[in-house]
């Protein structure tokens, strides 16, 4: 037992606390760890002890499949800062005016959450209010975000890749399996991986839509304000567009955002069928 006691320390305390630490297992770590806890179960002496641990490795298990994608995407957003001239960029000279594209809003969110994620999965207690918000962040904001990016970027190049790329830059966006594929396919790929890996309780989907909005909102907002400055729309198909149209593109942009929410909500109790019957959280 000292070795769980160990083991259990490195984990979150919180006011109060569980008689025993047991979090919820997402569908990956249960068959990755369910044959270990079957055998420590078997025998008595060291292999009990082992079955103890194994709730405090499956937080290890989730920390260390987080730092890996957080070191890719950190590898994703370097190799993205050199692809353009600092003239060539939205707003010339200016390197934060590339965040006006939502696939480089997209990275630098990945980035931020894997690290999140790595730390709620080894400091958090599962009844913290940390960990409520981590579930409604990845449930509302990150799987929402990373597939509507995917889904239109894709959408997009099938129809006429000039539709993305702003007037005069063609030249520069030519097709690369890698970069296109880290940028646009890995990040939905990394949020699938996470509702597997966690059991992330389901948002309130009024909560769910206002967070969508406020963040729909910012970058419209982003996209007018780099367009006032520099006079150039950061996607093709924006400048291509009559006014009506343009904001009924963005429009539908913005409903593809609410509904790709309700999709992965219907994923997450999918791979998790315990949470069917729950209410939502928050």
């Amino acid at each position: 037992m000292n070795g769980f006691r160990r083991t259990y320390n490195l984990l979150p305390k919180t006011g109060i606390e569980p008689v025993s630490p047991r979090p919820q297992r997402g569908v990956l770590t249960t068959i990755l760890l369910g044959p270990l806890t079957v055998l420590a179960m078997s025998v008595e002496g060291p292999s009990f002890e082992l079955f103890q641990n194994t709730n405090a490795m499956i937080y290890y298990v989730r920390a260390a499949v987080h730092l890996v994608l957080f070191v890719v995407f950190v590898w994703v957003v370097k190799s993205d800062m050199d692809f353009l001239p600092a003239e060539l960029l939205p707003i010339p000279g200016y390197s934060l005016s590339k965040l006006a594209w939502l696939t480089i809003v997209d990275l630098y969110m990945q980035v931020g959450y894997h690290a999140f994620a790595v730390y709620i999965s080894l400091t958090s207690a599962s009844d913290s209010a940390l960990f409520h918000r981590f579930h409604f962040i990845s449930t509302a904001i990150m799987l929402p975000v990373a597939f509507t990016v995917g889904i239109l970027f894709w959408s997009l190049h099938l129809i006429d890749p000039k539709l993305l790329i702003p007037e005069g830059l063609e030249k520069f966006f030519v097709p690369n399996f890698l970069r296109d594929h880290s940028q646009h396919t890995l990040p939905a790929f990394a949020m699938l991986t996470d509702h597997i890996l966690w059991v992330h309780s389901r948002p309130n989907k009024l909560r769910a839509f206002n967070a969508l909005l406020i963040f729909a909102f910012l970058y419209i907002v982003d996209i007018h304000l780099v367009y006032a400055i520099s006079g150039n729309w950061v996607y093709g198909i924006m400048g291509q567009l009559s006014f009506l149209f343009r904001w009924l593109f963005v429009l539908a942009c913005a409903i593809l955002l609410y509904l790709v929410f309700l999709v992965g909500d219907a994923l997450n109790v999918c791979f998790h069928p315990s949470l069917a019957n729950k209410q939502a959280y928050d």
